[in-house]
């Protein structure tokens, strides 16, 4: 049930699998809560989380997020930062590679994007090689999986990752490297992609990572599908070998009965519910939702040039020093208010709330406010109804957005909501996202009745 595997869907279940299984929740529910198409096929029960990042950190409803994954039996990852926001979930914290430096995990740099595109021209070749050696008892996340496999027989570790199988540790790097080599060489022997590229001979490994990147005039420029076209096939699939913006799956099947829980039009229509009090049916973010009487202002969280998701929110040059995190809200919004430029405010949702300055800015249009995404979650640890595991100090906006979705709808609506902005004090309190750093989370523990384990260090 690959629709399991759905972000959204997995918080779906930590949040419901209980009563579920307790009998508080039938079969029919719960499948329509978590995906899972109404058939034979197995039901999950979670009880343990492998992080790989700050997963509780970086989507929406966090309070939800925290609550699901803190309900689990144990569970472990990796982890690169005293206090992520993640790491209070974790009873094993394994020290994390960092992979621009220090390894050559393929599936970090995101490629596969490209490689699995159907339209990739698949002219380029990913490689990075180590710049400095694994410091202490830091491991290439691909040995601890590896080392994960032998332990499940020889059968699980043969299928996983043979070549690597039965190297050792101190021989590892060098034996991912020999692999990397080997690929690229059957990628250069292809004469089309090399003469594509400029290459007028078959490049060497080491001229390869010596100029690894060509830039070449196009004189013909590369569109989606090209090649498939220009042989006369269609890239499409459909009767009439053309782009359909009509589904004939969806006009022949009764999509209840699938993964997409819900009726789908075969042609995507728009028909928002402006019911008094239907919440479900309307959007999350829209002023005909009923939770704008209480929530007025439409939240967007757009993604921040001074962080990479969450990498970097602990970085005090670009939090402190070139990057202000704040509200941003419209001047007629913040007049409104007696919110001025600075002041310290109060941002909530029907799922949380959190303290942030105020940015006032002609930017922002009246109705709308703006926190970029990415921020650690970090409280302090006094519990309360809106924040059970405390208010949020340092200004995550996923604990304010909604998780909510139309039943056919596998992804989560992460990037959008409706809030409140409410003055606490004039000025910008100096210190105050300092204080919410230090002291947060480790308090937070309390609360949260998390079994986390962290370290002083990463070895």
């Amino acid at each position: 049930m690959p629709v399991l595997f759905n972000n959204n869907c997995l918080t779906e279940v930590l949040a419901c699998q209980k009563d579920y299984w307790e009998g508080r929740m039938d079969e029919s529910e719960f499948r329509h809560r978590i995906g899972s198409p109404t058939n034979d096929a197995p039901l999950p029960n979670v009880q343990m989380i492998i992080f790989e990042n700050n997963y509780a950190n970086n989507h929406s409803n966090v309070n939800k997020r925290f609550a699901g994954m803190a309900s689990t039996e144990f569970n472990w990852g990796f982890q690169w930062h005293l206090n992520q926001p993640t790491a209070e979930l974790c009873d094993i914290i394994l020290p994390a590679p960092v992979w621009q430096f220090e390894g050559m995990d393929e599936y970090m740099y995101g490629h596969q994007r490209f490689v699995s595109g159907p339209n990739g021209m698949r002219n380029y070749f990913t490689f990075c090689a180590r710049g400095v050696d694994f410091p202490g008892e830091v491991r290439s996340k691909e040995w601890v999986w590896t080392e994960i496999a032998k332990r499940l027989g020889d059968e699980v570790v043969q299928g996983y990752n043979p070549r690597l199988a039965d190297v050792a540790w101190e021989d590892w790097v060098d034996a991912q490297e020999a692999i990397y080599r080997e690929a690229f060489e059957e990628w250069a022997d292809n004469e089309t992609v090399m003469a594509y590229l400029g290459y007028d001979h078959r490049p060497t490994w080491e001229e390869f990572n010596a100029n690894p990147v060509v830039r070449t005039e196009v004189d013909v420029p590369y569109y989606p599908f090209k090649t498939l076209m220009e042989r006369g096939e269609s890239p499409f699939g459909t009767p009439t070998g053309k782009i359909e913006f009509s589904s004939n799956f969806v006009k022949d099947h009764d999509m209840t009965e699938t993964r997409w829980r819900g009726q789908i039009e075969p042609m995507p229509v728009w028909s928002p519910s402006y019911v008094e009090g239907d919440i479900g049916s309307a959007s999350n973010d829209g002023f005909y939702n009923p939770k704008a009487k209480e929530y007025p202002l439409s939240l967007v969280s757009p993604v921040s040039i001074y962080r990479q998701h969450s990498s970097n929110d602990n970085n005090p040059f670009m939090r402190e020093d070139c990057y202000r995190h704040a509200v941003w809200i419209s001047g007629v919004d913040a007049q409104a208010r007696g919110i001025k430029d600075g002041d310290l405010c109060r941002v909530s949702s029907d799922r949380g709330e959190t303290v942030l300055t105020a940015y006032v800015t002609n930017r922002m249009m009246p109705g709308t406010a703006a926190v970029h995404h990415g921020a650690w979650y970090q409280t302090d640890g006094t519990a309360a109804e809106m924040n059970e595991y405390g208010q949020d100090l340092r200004g995550t906006p996923n604990i304010l957005i909604d998780d909510g979705h139309l039943p056919h709808i596998l992804g989560a609506l992460i990037t959008a909501g409706l809030v409140e902005v409410e003055k606490l004090a004039d000025g910008d309190a100096e210190g105050f996202g300092l204080e919410a750093e230090r002291g947060g989370m480790r308090g937070a523990k309390a609360a949260l009745g998390l079994r986390a384990a962290l370290g002083e260090g990463r070895e």
